[in-house]
């Protein structure tokens, strides 16, 4: 990665006022707040302090007399604070504000001997310290360097005492106040053979030494006249008259907050009818320092002009940012007496990266003020640039072709991100993006609330600055704040910052034609989107309803536990979070995934689907259509409404409930529980480990299992054994149907009123005695013999065959030929189709009369079992044996058939007297029969 940066300074505004009568001399200039800032002058008699907004205007001036040589610092809040040297010889201080003037004070006692003058004052409103350093004047050739401390708060003094009362002749004191809170004096000491040397010593607040008074630039005849200027973290640079090559240049040298040399450059190059002097020195955003200072040019030893320059340096490497100092002022007037000011908040927004160079010039009689901003000119290449200025200047940038990360500066920058996915980081001031080719962002990270339209390719006050968007697709402001930003055709990210602002603010997005995404913080952020403007996405850290047009939600991992996530009329994909989410999709099909937690969705349409991810909580679908939840890790399913509408499981462990409608529902493969509530419900069994519950009178209930199943302790009325294992089947205390497979099957009734459908020969029908009035209905073969059932039907149409037991059974036949065998009781039977053959083969007597209804003599046949009809012979009946009338007519007869009322008896001797006729059936179809409708084995 390879960023190159140049330097260079523009005038953002510049203005003088004429010098009053006797003209005003030695300016010295400090900013306030909001981008003002006063200068003081003097005439010889009185100072005159005028202070500037930001525009130039003069909202107002004081006047202190009798004094002169004016010093000012920024004491914070819009507050001046000044020294200067009064009438009587001493040092005055002085305070004010843009509106009033506060009045001054002495700074130095009048028992010192000589006389006080060139007083430098330096405050910092953090940490409540102004220091004032002046030089005592003795003799011609003997003056000695004071410092002065005093709290900012009410200027009252702290220490003041003669940092070193040598024989030497200290002069030119320069003082700053340091952000730790200590304090660097600098001076010139000239020795007994008129060479002279930077000298500094530092002190901590209280007036305490934290480096002794030491030379640091004793090399050569001359240097001078000191300025010091504090830096970050307590460090400190000091900018001087150099004639270490024999011209005199302005040389700078930097120390760290523990007073080690840091680094030292001369930053002008003097020589031959050249000199660099009068510096002035002021310390700006990024560690950076401005010097101002006058050049000399002589014409034969001639004082020929006098122009103003500025020069910065890097003091962590001495390098002069700018190459060459700047001219400031190169008219042909003499300018000089050149100072220097920090402006917080200049008239470009900047905190620290703006200044303003004041200086007197002789020939148009004036004091100028000339504000000034650093340009940073940065050139990125192909790589992924992080891209920052230093200087709190302006930014000119071009970050090349990859993914660039851009920080603007507090002032108005011009920022072109070129190729690649840039993000600009935006705060104060007016600035123009430019994100070039690719998508690119523009984060605004200053706590004001913010709008931005990015259709437009104008300045636009966007509430921190006037802001131009060129090809930016994505916004992202702060958390803090309510933004209001509108997209462009383009597939914008619209973000609001994040986390909500509060009850009092949110955030207004408006996409435009592109996919959108909008990223909001709170449920009332409101999103915008018109029909058919591309398929867009909602991403939020609270619950949310998508607005009309909207497609898409995803709830954020910041939203909370128990987050409601709801669509509209459209198809929406609705995504939730690591959390318990409540989804609706409402209206459409949807796909609802609820990512992490214990999710809850609503399903009201046949095309919605619902993703769950493996061991992502325990699930819910409310549905009010017909869901299967196969293919997810969903866990429950609840029908909703009233209409008949089925629920399905799947291969986990399902909770599926009902509505008051008539279900279908299938747990699955696992354990599941099934809970039809009202209605006529359906259940599908597949684990011997299901459960149904059915409540009481809640409709008319069927269990279809395809494993053993018992209806017991549920109020489900029917069980329906499925597939082609051997299983078993019980009932309950209801009247219950209970149908067997195709295997062999034990059926078990219990007690109410119970029906068996059996299809295999090894079926079994279980009842006790007392238990209800049963069926069975099969469609094999089959017998009552041994259960307590009272009717058997035989299905299909198959040849089969049914028996009764010793109760009074119903027997009914189907439509193929059946051998239909009552047994003990009086029973009830018929044949129905076919050729139905009717056994006779127990005991005879009062209590064993069966009724045949439908007996037909063309088809059907009555089977006599000779061991009870004693007497027959085998075979078919002999026509002597038959005998149609209400009694034996003749000793042979055997058979008599009453057509009257039906009866047929078995008569043992026929009209011999030993044995009486006994009635053993009723045709109750009265058929019309003969000897040939029987047959004996």
């Amino acid at each position: 990665m390879t960023v190159t940066i140049s330097y260079s300074l523009q005038t953002i505004g510049s203005f003088a006022y004429e010098l009053n009568a006797p003209q005003d001399t030695r300016p010295d200039v400090c900013g306030l707040t909001d981008g003002a800032f006063a200068v003081a002058t003097d005439d010889g008699t009185n100072v005159r302090i005028k202070l500037f907004n930001s525009s130039g205007s003069l909202p107002n001036s004081f006047g202190i007399g009798p004094c002169t040589e004016a010093s000012l610092a920024n004491g914070g809040d819009d507050r001046f604070i000044g020294s200067a040297t009064g009438a009587d010889g001493y040092i005055t201080l002085f305070s004010g504000t843009s509106n009033s003037f506060g009045g001054g004070q002495r700074a130095t006692s009048t028992s010192l001997a000589g006389t006080s003058s060139h007083s430098d004052i330096s405050a910092q409103q953090y940490v409540g310290t102004v220091a004032v350093a002046w030089q005592q004047d003795y003799s011609a050739t003997d003056h000695d360097i004071w410092l002065s401390i005093h709290k900012s708060s009410d200027l009252s003094e702290v220490k003041s005492f003669a940092i070193d009362q040598s024989a030497a002749d200290d002069e030119n004191a320069s003082v700053a106040v340091l952000s730790d809170g200590g304090i660097v004096v600098a001076w010139d000491r000239t020795d007994a053979g008129g060479r002279s040397a930077i000298w500094y010593a530092t002190y901590n607040a209280d007036g305490s030494v934290r480096t002794a008074a030491a030379a640091y630039d004793d090399v050569g005849d001359v240097n001078r006249h000191p300025s010091v200027a504090a830096a970050r973290g307590g460090g400190f640079t000091i900018s001087y008259e150099d004639n270490e090559s024999g011209a005199t240049e302005v040389a700078v040298f930097a120390r760290s907050p523990d007073g080690r040399t840091q680094s030292y450059v001369q930053v002008t190059h003097g020589g031959g009818e050249i000199g660099d002097t009068a510096t002035a020195a002021i310390g700006l955003f990024g560690g950076v320092y401005a010097t101002a200072f006058t050049q000399n040019l002589y014409d034969g030893g001639e004082l020929r002009d006098q122009d103003i320059y500025v020069t910065l340096t890097d003091p962590a490497t001495g390098r002069p940012l700018t190459g060459a100092p700047i001219l400031i002022d190169g008219s042909v007037d003499v300018t000089h007496s050149a100072t220097i000011a920090a402006i917080p908040g200049g008239p470009l927004g900047g905190p620290r990266g703006e200044f303003v160079v004041s200086y007197q010039d002789d020939d148009a009689g004036e004091i100028h003020n000339r504000m000034m901003q650093i340009v940073e000119t940065i050139t990125g290449d192909s790589a992924a640039n992080f891209i920052q200025g230093v200087t709190g200047g302006a930014m000119k940038v071009n970050a090349g072709k990859g993914a660039d990360v851009i920080n603007d500066s507090p002032s108005g920058d011009s920022l072109s991100g070129g190729a690649g996915d840039d993000r600009f980081i935006d705060g104060l001031g007016d600035d123009r993006f430019d994100g070039g080719a690719d998508t690119d962002t523009v984060e605004i990270v200053f706590g004001s609330p913010t709008t931005v339209d990015l259709r437009l390719t104008s300045a636009q006050n966007t509430g921190v600055g006037r802001d131009t968007f060129i090809s930016i697709e994505n916004l992202t402001g702060s958390s803090t704040v309510s933004d209001t930003f509108t997209g462009n055709d383009a597939d914008n990210v619209l973000n609001g910052g994040g986390r909500p602002p509060g009850p009092a603010g949110h955030d207004v997005f408006a996409g435009g034609g592109g996919d959108d995404t909008y990223i909001i913080g709170q449920s009332t952020d409101v999103v915008t989107e018109a029909a058919n403007a591309g398929t867009d996405t909602v991403k939020c850290d609270d619950s949310y309803t998508l607005p009309d047009n909207v497609e898409n939600l995803i709830l954020l991992n910041d939203a909370y536990d128990g987050s409601t996530a709801t669509g509209n009329a459209l198809a929406n994909q609705i995504t939730g979070n690591v959390f318990a989410n409540v989804i609706d999709g409402k209206a459409g099909a949807d796909t609802m995934a609820g990512g992490g937690g214990a999710d809850t969705y609503t399903v009201d349409n046949a095309g919605d689907k619902v993703v769950e991810a493996n061991v992502a909580g325990p699930d819910l679908v409310n549905s009010s259509v017909t869901f299967a939840l196969a293919g997810q890790y969903v866990e429950d399913l609840t029908l909703t409404g009233s209409g008949n509408i089925n629920g399905t499981g799947n291969s986990l462990k399902n909770h599926i409930i009902g509505n008051s409608g008539n279900n279908v529902i299938d747990g699955g493969t696992d354990a599941d529980t099934m809970d039809g509530g009202a209605g006529n419900d359906t259940y599908y069994v597949q684990n011997a480990g299901d459960q149904v519950i059915e409540a009481n009178v809640t409709g008319h209930d069927l269990v279809k299992s395809s494993v053993t199943f018992s209806l017991a302790g549920q109020y489900a009325e029917d069980l329906t054994l499925t597939g082609s294992a051997k299983i078993n089947g019980t009932g309950n205390s209801l009247d219950n149907t209970l149908t067997g497979n195709a295997a062999v099957n034990t059926l078990t009734g219990a007690k109410g009123d119970d029906d068996y459908y059996v299809q295999n020969s090894g079926d079994k029908a279980m009842e006790l005695d007392g238990q209800g009035d049963d069926r069975v209905l099969s469609s094999v073969s089959y017998s009552l013999a041994g259960q307590f059932i009272e009717r058997l039907r035989l299905t299909g149409d198959g040849d089969v065959n049914g028996t009764g037991n010793s109760l009074a059974n119903t027997i009914a036949g189907n439509t193929g030929d059946n051998v239909l065998d009552g047994g003990k009781g009086t029973d009830r039977i018929a044949g129905g189709a076919g050729r139905d053959t009717f056994v006779f083969a127990n005991a005879l007597g009062a209590s064993n009369v069966d009724v045949i209804t439908d007996f037909k003599a063309a088809d059907d046949t009555i089977r006599l079992e000779n061991g009870v009809f004693t007497g027959l012979s085998t075979g078919a009946l002999a026509s002597s044996a038959f005998y149609a009338g209400t009694a034996a007519h003749d000793s042979s007869d055997r058979i008599i058939y009453d057509a009257s009322t039906g009866a047929l008896l078995f008569d043992r001797d026929g009209t011999g007297a030993t044995y009486a006729a006994v009635r053993f059936a009723t045709l109750e179809n009265h058929a019309a029969i003969s000897a040939a409708d029987f047959t004996v084995v």
